[in-house]
């Protein structure tokens, strides 16, 4: 009788592994859809997507992926500028925070800065743009003054190894970009903005096919994946670990920190120096003085304010041992008392207080360089 009792212990326990196994796998699955449903994008779904054609919209460029819109951009693309001056000082290239979203045109930081330096600055910043956009945009704008300004926002360094953004911003259009990547030389190679049409959006081969140069191609080494897979524990395993957005969460860093690590696999933190680089080179010759500045995120003065590194250290490096006229903003955030009141949440943008906040502290920069440029209204 003892082997028949032995026996049921057996499948008694083979019965509570196989439940706890179960339970594990039900557990694994809910949590991967419930970051699917909070992030979009732990896996990418092309039936999410209905618009393809952007030729038709009014931002659309074949050069740069997209531009301002039509109703927001002066004769020379700039932001229309509420102010009239007798010179123009300053033309700024960047994203979002440069073009200032989510605040009147008065309160963008470049036009608020017209007014400190009684000069004209041109905001050529556009949403969503990468530091390899803005740089482009610059090579094909006509010189309209004597400085020229790359704002890099932290953020950027994903977007310079992104060609296919609705996979890591996800939307239901399909916005496409061009990139640089890194020649055998050790050169800047472009590569232009590829066309995805509805097949390469549904079928992972040709996707792949047509963005060869994407980090962030499901199934790849960024973590996204191009469907669920059983069993589900491993996949979440893998998501917690591998995931550039939840692995970053889980560690509470900010989710671009770790391409700036010298050794990432993306090479993200080479590709925008040598950005950066090409930026001085165009500026230089169309005769501007060029200067680069860093925009923190306000999840980058958490960071900085909790270990007292800035997530970007590593490029503050190559700019200060290679003699780069360079100004980052973290310094001065990160001294005021609340730096929350600058934004309007802390996942977003700065606000009109931010924007001024930016524009005063920038002034300041420029005034200690003790330069002729119009500045101050000087004709």
């Amino acid at each position: 009788m003892s082997w028949i009792k032995s026996k049921t212990n057996v499948i008694g326990y083979l019965l509570i592994i196989a439940i706890f196994f179960f339970l594990l796998e039900i557990l694994s699955f809910a949590s991967l859809y419930y970051l699917q449903d909070r992030l979009q994008t732990i896996i990418f779904d092309p039936n999410k997507i209905t618009k393809f054609n952007t030729r038709k919209s009014n931002n659309y460029s074949e050069q740069l992926g997209w531009i301002t819109a039509k109703e927001e951009r002066d004769n020379i693309g700039a932001r229309v500028s509420p102010n009239i001056y007798n010179s123009t000082c300053i033309e700024m290239f960047g994203d979002s925070f440069t073009f200032s979203f989510e605040v009147s045109g008065e309160f963008a930081w470049p036009a608020q800065l017209s007014k400190l330096l009684n000069c004209k600055v041109n905001n050529f910043g556009v949403g969503g743009y990468g530091s390899d956009q803005a740089t482009m945009r610059h090579e094909l704008t006509e010189v309209t003054a004597k400085i020229s300004v790359l704002n890099h926002l932290s953020e950027n360094i994903i977007r310079n190894v992104n060609q296919f953004r609705t996979i890591i911003y996800p939307t239901n259009t399909v916005t496409l970009k061009p990139r640089y990547v890194i020649s055998d030389e050790n050169t800047l190679d472009l590569i232009p903005k590829p066309d995805l049409n509805k097949f390469d959006i549904i079928n992972s081969e040709s996707l792949k096919q047509k963005l060869q140069n994407e980090y962030f191609i499901p199934g790849g080494l960024s973590g996204i994946k191009e469907k669920l897979l059983f069993p589900y524990t491993l996949s979440f395993l893998d998501t917690i670990i591998n995931h550039f957005h939840v692995n970053s969460k889980l560690r509470s860093i900010p989710n671009h920190k770790k391409f700036y690590d010298k050794d990432h696999a993306s090479n993200a933190l080479n590709i925008t120096y040598k950005i950066m680089e090409k930026f001085i080179y165009n500026s230089k010759s169309k005769g501007q003085l060029p200067i680069i500045t860093i925009i923190p995120t306000c999840r980058d003065l958490e960071y900085f304010q909790k270990f007292g590194e800035k997530p970007y250290q590593h490029l503050l490096t190559e700019l200060i041992d290679n003699n780069i006229l360079h100004y980052d903003f973290i310094d001065k955030f990160s001294k005021q008392e609340n730096f929350y009141e600058y934004f309007i949440t802390c996942n977003g943008h700065p606000n009109k207080d931010g924007y001024l906040f930016m524009a005063e502290n920038f002034k300041e920069f420029l005034l200690k360089l003790e330069l002729d440029y119009n500045l101050g209204g000087k004709n």
